[in-house]
């Protein structure tokens, strides 16, 4: 005979909130197989069984069912990781966010990642992960920016012109007027 499950005795509150993981559209696939697991062994379903009805194997059902009985619902999601540290400190973050968002680049109108990463001798992978965090985009500006083109000014005055007076280049010269002799 096949051995049961450990006996899990489920309360309202819990057996609620398992069934809420389980209906929301919005919760991770994983979630909602553990939510699983837990309500099939509340009625009695041996492991094996649990497995064959969610297509998952029997070991990862006594595991998710023991992290149960130690935590209840806090422990069915999945727990911290640890990882590989950040590579940058604060002071360079700090570098970074204020030369993108107070000084303009040299000869550029505006920073991408690599031109900053360039600049701050930095790689661009860097920099394009604490734009990201900090939600700056350099490249995106909606303002006027000026051009470092020396002759900027000169084309700027000539392009602004053409706006406020757009036929003033096409106006054909005054031609004398029938009788009248100049």
């Amino acid at each position: 005979m096949r051995k049961k499950s450990a006996s899990i005795h489920l309360t309202p509150a819990a057996r609620t909130a398992l069934n809420e993981i389980i209906r929301k559209t919005t919760s991770p696939a994983r979630l909602v197989q553990r939510a699983r697991i837990v309500l099939l062994a509340a009625e009695g379903i041996n492991q094996r069984e649990i497995a064959r009805r969610l297509n998952c194997h029997y070991n990862s059902i006594g595991k998710w069912l023991a992290r149960w009985m130690l935590g209840g619902i806090d422990v069915i999601d999945d727990r911290k990781r640890s990882g590989r540290p950040a590579e940058w400190t604060p002071a360079e973050i700090k570098i970074v966010v204020n030369q993108v968002c107070k000084e303009p680049p040299p000869y550029l109108s505006r920073w991408s990642v690599r031109t900053l990463a360039a600049y701050l001798h930095v790689p661009p992978t860097t920099v394009f992960k604490i734009l990201e965090e900090h939600d700056l985009h350099p490249h995106r500006i909606r303002t006027f920016t000026f051009s470092p083109d020396p002759q900027f000014e000169d084309k700027l005055l000539d392009v602004v012109g053409l706006y406020m007076w757009p036929f003033a280049l096409f106006s054909a010269p005054t031609r004398p007027g029938p009788g009248r002799l100049s």
